[in-house]
């Protein structure tokens, strides 16, 4: 009886399409989508292609692996708006992204959401850009909580 829990479990996990990706929290995935578009989950497509409420656009996607609503897989190829437009299933595509392409983007020594959503905004390979003067960091930083003096110190 155990098992086949366990069985079923291990099952369920390898054919999930969750990534595990550390500090890639919730609240660093809403504040992400609050930068995004206000997380306007009513949020359909841009004219250039950026879709739902994570502005996502099909080359993100794909190096997402094309996660998609469903398990079918007839979506592995045009599942990206879809995909983009569903809160949830969008989570997944921003953490697949971060697990391939997280790194610490503002050289503190820490990869953490303020690295995250550098590479969202700028995408890997320029995420050292300044993010600074942007309403896209005024929308991130106006949502997220704080950093704790400890913290602070903790990264230098």
């Amino acid at each position: 009886m155990v098992y086949s829990l366990v069985v079923e479990i291990l099952t369920i996990l390898a054919f999930s399409q969750a990534v595990f990706v550390s500090n890639l929290d919730v609240a660093c995935l809403k504040c992400i989508c609050t930068a995004s578009t206000g997380c306007d989950k009513s949020y359909e497509c841009s004219p250039q292609g950026f879709c739902g409420p994570f502005f996502i656009s099909r080359k993100y996607w794909e190096e997402a692996d094309k996660v998609t609503l469903n398990s079918d897989p007839r979506y592995k190829e045009d599942g990206h708006e879809a995909c983009a437009k569903n809160y949830n299933c969008a989570t997944k595509i921003v953490s697949n992204y971060m697990a391939k392409n997280g790194r610490d983007c503002n050289n503190d020594g820490i990869t953490d959401c303020d690295d995250f959503a550098r590479i969202h905004f700028y995408g890997e390979a320029r995420c050292e850009n300044a993010i600074e003067r942007t309403s896209y960091h005024d929308r991130y930083i106006a949502c997220m909580p704080p950093k704790s003096t400890e913290e602070k110190f903790q990264k230098k």
